[in-house]
């Protein structure tokens, strides 16, 4: 009788948890250009990513656009809303980037990145959410040709945004 009422237990809080947690019924692109920063830096450093960081700030779009000049120390990217209840509540969304042949090739080691996997928090319901790209400064060194900006919730695709990227 006692594993009944645990077992019967467990079930009940876990689908009171299953309520109050957060959704995501997807993500709807609302801008995509250049931004500029517009608050504070953090670096964070990130093996995982093809330039061995990443950082977060706070961005605004200055020129909507999705053909982007390869020039140092450009940031371009996109905001999104994303889909979902209760309104407010963070969640923890992917950027996957996809960069043309060659890739991004690694100075140290020569090896060539073709995909860049992140994961970032996001509000439900925000309007800052952005996924940004920072060019550096060795821009001139990376491939020209389309870059695809996908956001993922898990294993979900939510959205995808293309952009030309344009030698200068």
């Amino acid at each position: 009788m006692r594993v009944i009422v645990a077992l019967l237990a467990l079930a009940f809080t876990t689908s009171v948890l299953y309520a109050q947690s957060a959704r995501v019924t997807g993500a709807r692109i609302t801008g995509a250009g250049i931004y500029e920063q517009d608050g504070n830096l953090k670096t964070i450093q990130d093996k995982n990513l093809s330039s061995g960081r990443r950082t977060e700030m706070w961005t605004r779009l200055v020129t909507a656009t999705t053909t982007i000049p390869l020039r140092d120390n450009t940031l371009f990217g996109a905001t999104f809303d994303v889909l979902g209840s209760p309104k407010g509540a963070n969640v923890k969304l992917r950027a996957v980037w996809r960069y043309p042949s060659p890739g991004i090739v690694n100075p140290q080691t020569s090896a060539a990145t073709f995909t860049d996997d992140v994961s970032v928090n996001a509000v439900i319901g925000g309007t800052r959410n952005t996924f940004y790209m920072d060019l550096g400064r060795s821009a001139a060194q990376l491939p020209s040709g389309v870059w695809v900006l996908e956001v993922w919730d898990g294993n979900r695709k939510l959205a995808t945004q293309n952009f030309t990227l344009v030698p200068q």
